[in-house]
């Protein structure tokens, strides 16, 4: 009577890597609902929060209607992405804040917020998907194992584009709060006059007056960037991280 010894089992390697994969989202999201409650107030860390929870949501329906499945690349994708799925939320809700502390009725500061920024923000979140296509439509294995990267990534922030201009606004009229002081009629109450925006205005200021260092400088730090990353190791496919062993017959 002969006995099989199991050395490596790919499917319950395969449920542990998805596995870890869903906590690594899950901490992701609740890190940055923390870091935006922190710095915005819990009513943002709210509206801004949901607008994250509906995009990671949307997202997973529309990787089931277009058969991605759930696999590192593309839960991958969602932690890549996450940062940027809020960028939308948070110009809407921060702009429909600052309408209303200026006196403006909260219905009209919310249309605005939305409507105003709308395209331009659609073209930096187009900017921001495009820059994954290289990888999608490489012809080498990167292009074959990680085209989902750039289907996801793009799912994923025009899906936040739309939630923010349709969701945020109405959640924006319903849970901002009323300002403390509102701004009389002819005040201009300025949101960005404490010491910190001074000191990015004043650096702004400085970048655009001598725009032709400026330019240089950055110049100079992307070639200094190349140079430098002649030092990384350049593989996309790391060693196994499982314990295997191949024979040859």
């Amino acid at each position: 009577m002969s006995s099989a010894f199991r050395v490596s089992w790919q499917s319950d390697l395969v449920d542990e890597s998805i596995g870890a994969f869903m906590i690594n989202l899950l901490e992701a999201v609740i890190i940055v609902l923390v870091v935006i409650t922190i710095a915005m107030g819990w009513r943002m860390g709210i509206i801004i929060g949901t607008a994250l929870v509906l995009t990671i949501l949307g997202t997973f329906i529309f990787m089931a209607i277009m058969g991605i499945d759930l696999q590192r690349v593309s839960l991958g994708a969602l932690v890549i992405a996450l940062g940027m799925m809020v960028d939308n939320a948070i110009v809407v809700a921060d702009n429909t804040s600052v309408a209303i502390k200026r006196g403006i009725k909260r219905r009209k500061a919310a249309l605005q917020s939305a409507t105003k920024p709308a395209i331009a923000l659609l073209g930096a979140t187009f900017v921001a998907v495009v820059a994954f296509y290289p990888i999608y439509s490489a012809k080498a294995d990167a292009g074959e194992y990680a085209s989902s990267l750039f289907t996801v990534v793009g799912i994923s922030l025009l899906f936040s584009w739309v939630i923010s201009i349709t969701v945020t606004p109405l959640m924006c009229m319903d849970m901002l709060p009323e300002p403390k002081r509102k701004a009389k009629d002819g005040e201009d109450q300025d949101e960005y006059g404490s010491a910190f925006f001074r000191g990015y205005r004043w650096i702004l200021e400085k970048a655009i007056r001598f725009r032709a260092l400026t330019i240089a400088g950055i110049v100079a730090l992307f070639i200094l960037s190349n140079i430098v990353f002649n030092w990384v190791d350049r593989v996309f496919f790391t060693d196994a991280t499982r314990t295997q062993f191949m024979i040859d017959y």
